[in-house]
């Protein structure tokens, strides 16, 4: 029998997760999967649960890095070049889901899709569900109630030119064949699904299923949580990267857009204790038709620091 789902489950420092991720997926009612594990050089106790569950009979693959790799797309790309299966499902090592998941996102895909997620449930360390806010719809308050289909551009246009609005690689599957290969994705560390699905979608028909299927885990250690400012400032330009190219790809003319939908962007940027020189980097980085709505920021952060400079001048003359 062919295989039609290959489940890639790249893993780091996620030990006290793995039991729960695999729960869900051997619980799964769909069977025709194989399981390819991927260990980025964990440095805590996941090699142990890893060495228990790959002995499944549906396990490929199991490689455990010598080094970190230093980006969570290294392993995604390392997977689906393993991959059998006519559709991945990237299961991240921290995140589960409903037993019925695979069932339901086969169905859809076998409908003539390309790619499909579910709506996914943010939750705690313990698994208790934080809030039912779901990050897409701070962009549309009724679009991902109801499911729907559409054309991979439309969606890049209405909403991935915006914001992820497929923000849990877990609770996504995609055809193998569409991938459209791009190895920026490969040198980001934070914004790489976001580009990854951009790139995907430019051929690509894609569908959203409103059922809660998926579990999202929020915790220190994931990729959003909040890091130094360097990172901070990486995971930024990263995010200006893939406007851009959803620009580009969507062929949308600035004049067309709606700069205000990126208020959260601005928001989140002025979050952060950025000195000036890295504000000026920002603002070189960042799309021309969103400087309007952070010029204003920059320019109080120079006023602020000429009246420094200033007041200490006048401080050490002497009349």
């Amino acid at each position: 029998m062919n295989i039609i789902v290959s489940i890639i489950v790249p893993n780091f420092n996620h030990q006290n997760f793995l039991n729960q991720r695999f729960k869900s997926i051997l619980e799964q009612t769909y069977k025709n999967y194989e399981i390819i594990i991927l260990d980025d050089a964990s440095t805590d106790n996941s090699k142990i649960t890893l060495d228990i569950y790959s002995k499944s009979k549906k396990v490929s693959h199991f490689i455990i890095n010598d080094v970190n790799s230093g980006s969570p797309f290294l392993q995604w790309e390392k997977g689906i070049k393993l991959a059998k299966g006519k559709y991945i499902w990237i299961a991240e090592s921290d995140d589960y889901c409903d037993s019925f998941f695979l069932e339901k996102m086969i169905l859809m895909l076998e409908s003539g899709l390309d790619l499909v997620y579910c709506r996914s449930v943010e939750v705690d360390v313990n698994g208790c569900k934080i809030s039912d806010d779901y990050w897409p719809e701070n962009l549309d308050t009724f679009k991902w109630k109801n499911n729907f289909i559409v054309n991979g551009i439309d969606e890049i246009k209405d909403s991935l030119l915006y914001r992820n609005t497929i923000p849990n690689a877990s609770a996504c599957i995609f055809r193998k064949s569409n991938i459209s290969y791009d190895t920026k994705y490969l040198k980001m560390k934070f914004a790489g699904d976001w580009f990854f699905w951009i790139n995907f979608l430019k051929n690509s028909k894609i569908g959203f299923c409103c059922l809660p299927l998926s579990y999202h885990r929020t915790h220190s250690n994931s990729t959003r949580g909040q890091k130094n400012l360097d990172l901070e400032l990486k995971r930024f330009l990263e995010i200006f990267k893939s406007i851009k190219f959803a620009k580009k790809i969507g062929n949308q003319k600035s004049k067309f857009i709606n700069k205000y939908n990126y208020e959260w962007l601005i928001n989140h940027i002025n979050k952060r204790n950025f000195n000036f020189i890295k504000r000026l980097l920002l603002l070189l980085y960042m799309p021309s038709y969103i400087r309007p709505l952070y010029y204003h920021d920059v320019y109080d952060c120079f006023k602020i620091r000429i009246n420094v400079y200033i007041n200490r001048l006048f401080n050490n003359i002497k009349f």
